[in-house]
């Protein structure tokens, strides 16, 4: 299915599915969980309180009863504390066990929200963790991923800013991630590599051959009338 980022209220999406960042015990929480029940009705509680407690990472399905979606797949997020308490791994497989859970039951379009970015504090601006831990300068980053100054200073300083798709590529290819590294990387901004987009499929070809030069990688996106990652 192809992929687009969508600002809008999730429980207005009129999708197969939409993902709700929930609570690990079968009440209502705050935020994306408190809207998704209140439009779905109370027999949205009643089938979550049958299915009981949710593990950290894992993801369950119920109707969705008064939403557009048919489906609701709730998915528990990790808490953030400092990054060193697998919080990247659990939130993964939010996103993993998500997916398999709306292939299972055959939904062609799914709806995420940033899970686990609100309440649970987990770091918006996710580039940032990996850059650090390189220990590179940041003037090598920005250069080697075609990214304009003004614009990483940016994303240095605003704690709130969403980069773009192709900006998250070019920090996976600056920093040399493989094909899983960078799924995980670009999916905790809410993006995805799809098998039926031509522009992810050239950028999953050099991944996979691990040639992470962005300037040949631009000369064939280029070549195919795609957009160019970086700046």
């Amino acid at each position: 299915m192809p992929f687009e980022i969508v600002r809008n209220d999730i429980v207005n999406m009129q999708v197969d599915a939409v993902v709700n960042t929930a609570n690990p015990n079968p009440v209502i929480g705050s935020g994306v969980d408190s809207g998704i029940h209140k439009k779905a009705g109370y027999e949205l509680l009643v089938a979550r309180q049958k299915i009981g407690c949710i593990d950290f990472g894992d993801a369950v399905i119920t109707p969705g009863f008064n939403l557009d979606a048919k489906y609701v797949i709730h998915t528990v997020g990790p808490i953030w504390e400092d990054g060193d308490h697998r919080e990247e791994q659990i939130l993964s497989s939010c996103y993993r066990k998500s997916l398999a859970v709306a292939k299972e039951y055959e939904c062609e379009s799914i709806a995420f929200p940033l899970i686990t970015t609100g309440n649970y504090g987990f770091p918006k601006p996710l580039a940032l963790q990996f850059i650090d831990r390189t220990r590179k300068k940041d003037s090598e980053i920005y250069k080697k991923a075609n990214v304009d100054r003004k614009l990483f200073s940016k994303i240095r300083n605003n704690m709130d800013y969403k980069p773009s798709k192709t900006t998250a590529l070019a920090f996976a290819f600056a920093l040399e991630l493989d094909v899983d590294e960078t799924k995980d990387f670009i999916g905790r901004a809410g993006f995805a590599l799809s098998h039926s987009s031509k522009f992810d499929v050239i950028v999953k070809y050099f991944l996979v051959n691990r040639s992470y030069n962005v300037f040949e990688l631009n000369e064939v996106l280029f070549a195919f009338d795609q957009p160019l990652i970086g700046a």
